[in-house]
C-alpha cells in the first residue's frame, strides 16, 4: 500500500506533466498556424565575369542591387526594379545580367552599365 506522502509526490508528478503537455501542445499549435509568404532564393547572388560587379536579388523589394567588389569592399553601385520575387540572377555577359522571377512569372534582362531592362519577358 502506498503511504500518503508518495500520492502526493504521484499526484504532483501528473499535475506538473499535465501542465508541460498543455504548454507544450499550446505552443506548438501557435508555431503549426503561421503561413510563410516568402518564396526561397535559388541563386540570389552572381559575380559578373569581370569579377567586378556582383549582383543580388532583393526578394522583397522586387529589385537587383548592384555592387562594385574590385576593391574587396562592397560599394553600391545602384538597384533595378525587376518582377516580383527574383529569385535567381545570373549574368549572360559582363553588361547582361538576367533575372528570373517567382510570383510574376518573368524573366528581365538587365543592362548592367546604364542599370535598365532591356526586355521583360
Amino acid at each position: 500500500m502506498k503511504s500518503r506522502s508518495s500520492r502526493k509526490g504521484c499526484v504532483a508528478v501528473s499535475f506538473g506533466f499535465l501542465l508541460f503537455m498543455l504548454f507544450t501542445s499550446t505552443i506548438h499549435g501557435a508555431f503549426t498556424n503561421f503561413m510563410n509568404f516568402e518564396t526561397a532564393p535559388v541563386h540570389p547572388i552572381a559575380l559578373g565575369p569581370d569579377g567586378h560587379t556582383l549582383a543580388v536579388a532583393n526578394l522583397p523589394d522586387a529589385r537587383v542591387e548592384l555592387f562594385d567588389v574590385s576593391t574587396g569592399t562592397p560599394v553600391p553601385l545602384g538597384d533595378v526594379p525587376v518582377g516580383i520575387d527574383p529569385v535567381t540572377v545570373r549574368f549572360a555577359a559582363s553588361n547582361e545580367l538576367w533575372v528570373v522571377n517567382y510570383i510574376s512569372s518573368t524573366i528581365n534582362i538587365v543592362d548592367v552599365a546604364s542599370r535598365q531592362c532591356r526586355r521583360d519577358d
